[in-house]
């Protein structure tokens, strides 16, 4: 539109006036020409007032749907775009935090390991073992990192590919020798956490009285305070945490395990395709050098045995920088005394003192050698017996687990209508 800049007697009004109505008309000719008619110009050109309703209107449609389309997907068993994982706050080594208060842990790392192989979204939720499983329950979270299997927990979810092997041990305190075996138990009061696995194997203990603790610092003080004789508690847990490592000093375990089981991702039970993919990308992953050192970085057990290697290595090295000092000592000392002594009987005098005092020091420092070398040796007898003594602990569980296998595959054999066919 062309404003002609020579009257300048017109007035604003008068200007604005002009150039709406020249939009206007030049608008009407664009929208209602019929070469090149433009739908699109004619239909967005409506007034704001008929347009957000309807844009308004579809949104919610929109919204609607996709609301529908994350429950269908949930009802079926599809995967949420936000996978919420709970878990405790504390229980070493499968869950922990580091040094920023994050989420870590054996079973955490694993997790986001397998999570990063099937490209999910994980957010964690720390709580207390009672709120993970009740917000498990109310299907309010989608997974449990790493849980114990039993029957009763198959009930509300269902587990992966079993991740690590466990086992619910009996701990007193290391003076009491009144117990050897649970069996000695009979009489006596023994502790569980609440929701642990142990307190259905407690409720079946014949003749033993039993609390219930909320946590585990609850139960480990009950027993120093002698208001409970032992407890049941997981073996990796108990002796596995950085910061109970001076229970190595205090309690032992006795008898043979009460359980032995594993332990595995929990899903929800109405998410199955959530489960079959974790659990496809999580036996990909346990084949793998990653997953070999995750296990040896949390679960290995806790030692207060110092490094013998090294100090092997270092009772060497100082014996042989002891050693090298006499040595330079005798020899420095040997040529001033050639400088300073002019008698021939008092330099042989002096050859001799030294060289017999180089002996004396050279034997004190073979039988200081042979010494420790003994101690050292002692002390790997000793830690070469505490593991024989942790594998014969395992073999001993593998067994057990074997056993309750085929006891379950017999009774399943012997139930009417089954063949031994299908046994085998």
């Amino acid at each position: 539109i062309e404003i002609p800049s020579h009257q300048p007697w017109r007035s604003t009004e008068r200007w604005n006036e002009e150039i709406l109505g020249a939009w206007q008309m030049e608008n009407d000719k664009r929208v209602n020409q019929k070469p090149g008619f433009s739908w699109t110009t004619k239909y967005l050109s409506f007034p704001k007032e008929v347009v957000q309703p309807v844009l308004a209107r579809i949104f919610f449609i929109l919204l609607a749907l996709g609301v529908i389309q994350t429950s269908y997907a949930q009802e079926t068993g599809g995967i949420p775009d936000e996978i919420i994982a709970v878990h405790p706050t504390h229980f070493p080594p499968y869950y922990t935090s580091d040094a920023k208060g994050r989420p870590s842990g054996f079973a955490i790392e694993v997790l986001n390991a397998v999570a990063k192989r099937a490209r999910l979204n994980i957010r964690y939720l720390p709580l207390n073992w009672t709120e993970a499983l009740d917000l498990f329950k109310q299907g309010k979270a989608h997974i449990i990192p790493n849980l114990g299997i039993s029957e009763d927990r198959k009930k509300f979810a269902l587990f992966s590919k079993p991740i690590e092997f466990s086992k619910i041990s009996i701990f007193t305190t290391l003076e009491n020798t009144t117990f050897f075996s649970a069996e000695d138990l009979s009489g006596y009061t023994l502790g569980v956490r609440k929701d642990s696995l142990a307190v259905r194997d407690v409720e079946k203990m014949n003749k033993v009285k039993f609390i219930v603790f909320d946590t585990f610092s609850e139960m480990l003080a009950a027993l120093f305070e002698q208001r409970i004789d032992a407890f049941a508690y997981p073996q990796s847990v108990t002796l596995n945490d950085p910061r109970n490592r001076w229970l190595h000093e205090k309690i032992k375990s006795i008898g043979q395990p009460l359980r032995v089981g594993y332990r595995a991702i929990a899903v929800r039970k109405d998410l199955s395709d959530l489960h079959q993919v974790l659990n496809e990308n999580l036996k990909q992953f346990m084949g793998t050098a990653e997953f070999r050192a995750l296990s040896s970085k949390w679960l290995a057990p806790a030692s207060n045995t110092p490094d013998l290697t090294g100090m092997y290595w270092l009772l060497g090295t100082g014996i042989f920088v002891f050693l090298l000092a006499v040595w330079l000592w005798a020899r420095w000392g040997q040529y001033i005394s050639l400088g300073s002594i002019k008698d021939i009987d008092l330099i042989r005098q002096n050859k001799v003192d030294r060289r017999h005092f180089i002996s004396i020091l050279f034997v004190m420092g073979l039988v200081a050698l042979c010494i420790m070398s003994v101690v050292i040796y002692l002390l790997y007898q000793s830690s070469f017996k505490e593991i024989e003594k942790r594998l014969s602990e395992q073999a001993f569980g593998y067994a057990s687990f074997i056993e309750s296998n085929s006891r379950h595959h017999f009774q399943e054999l012997n139930r009417p209508g089954n063949s031994g066919d299908s046994f085998v």
